[in-house]
């Protein structure tokens, strides 16, 4: 009897909370992506590969970005803070995306009071954890409304995990914002996949996406978690989006292979290929704002 019970305490300890045989992608031992794709190769494997070849590169002096200064003001207008995180104004409205510690709980505590953070299924105790409780959790193809705004949290391919014993215990996914001023499609964090097409056909397309083109190499570990310049191109194109933003590059030398530099480069090379203009796929200094008419 005592085993058995410790058997079923075990059990119960990791049964996974958000499990719906409903949502294919809600399993038994945690959230997976929509469409079939390779298994997540090696991370050791990878960063011992770096190791041995010296990469990523790193220029003589280390790395010069040019930067500038924002036009916050602006509205409807996009600004890249860097890597992953822009803000965007609209409807006279703030929105900034990217889960770092330190900005949220300064966000939280700014004058006024907290914002109102919209984030995927599970990550909501992390926010009440640290004192945070002005959060809404969506799954994919929720929505909600907030202040004028049409707020859709939206699939894309990609994996989580914030410590060594948690991977896929809280969701990933892409956001749509939209507002008569702007239609606007943040990809985040993610890799190519079928789930582009599926938000181009049920939104129509956007006035704007910002769609990220670094951290792709090497393309064996990368692929299925980060998508190259060429794929935000497809990206652009799938999701319908009448200009696009670069995000998610010029940031972690160590996240990736490539040097820094390069894929704005290739981004170039894909554009002409894919005859799309420099306004059609933009890129942005660290800082700068674009006012979106």
């Amino acid at each position: 009897m005592k085993l058995l019970t410790l058997a079923l305490a075990t059990i119960l300890a990791v049964a996974f909370p958000y499990s719906d045989p409903l949502k294919p992608h809600r399993t038994a031992d945690g959230f997976r992506n929509n469409y079939p794709h390779a298994e997540k190769q090696g991370f050791w494997r990878w960063k011992w590969d770096q190791l041995r070849d010296g990469l990523p590169p790193n220029p003589e002096g280390g790395y010069r970005f040019e930067t500038a200064n924002p036009e916050l003001a602006a509205n409807p207008s996009v600004t890249w803070v860097g890597h992953a995180t822009v803000l965007l104004r609209v409807g006279g409205l703030s929105v900034h995306d990217h889960l770092d510690q330190d900005s949220v709980g300064r966000l939280a505590e700014q004058a006024g009071g907290s914002p109102r953070f919209f984030v995927p299924l599970g990550l909501k105790d992390w926010f009440a954890r640290r004192g945070i409780y002005d959060v809404v959790e969506l799954d994919w193809w929720e929505r909600r409304d907030f202040k004028g705004l049409d707020v859709h949290f939206v699939p894309v391919q990609h994996w989580s995990a914030r410590t060594l014993t948690d991977e896929n215990q809280t969701l990933w996914g892409g956001w749509v914002i939209r507002h008569p001023e702007l239609s606007f499609f943040f990809a985040g964090d993610a890799g190519y996949s079928r789930d582009f097409t599926d938000i181009g056909a049920k939104f129509g397309g956007f006035d704007l996406a910002a769609i990220p083109i670094g951290a792709y190499a090497p393309r064996w570990f990368m692929q299925i978690m980060h998508m190259d310049p060429a794929e935000a191109v497809r990206v652009h194109k799938d999701v319908k989006a009448r200009r696009s933003v670069a995000i998610h590059w010029g940031t972690f030398a160590n996240l990736t292979d490539e040097s820094l530099y390069e894929p704005p480069l290739r981004l170039a090379g894909a554009k002409k290929e894919a005859g799309l203009s420099d306004d059609d796929f933009f890129v942005l200094k660290h800082g700068e704002t674009r006012v979106l008419r």
